[in-house]
């Protein structure tokens, strides 16, 4: 079973952060950093409820 995550403002914050991040990174035609964009994802998916 899954543990329900709090979503506090800062998590709330940290989401929101990330996942512009995620976007910004990914619109880049040269220099998309596919590893950064991974490891990012990741870490959202983590975070997200």
């Amino acid at each position: 079973m899954k543990k329900k995550i709090k979503l506090t403002p800062k998590r709330k914050e940290l989401i929101n952060n990330l996942s512009q991040t995620i976007l910004k990174e990914s619109k880049k035609v040269n220099g998309i950093n596919k590893q950064l964009i991974e490891k990012l994802q990741k870490i959202l998916d983590k975070v997200k409820p």
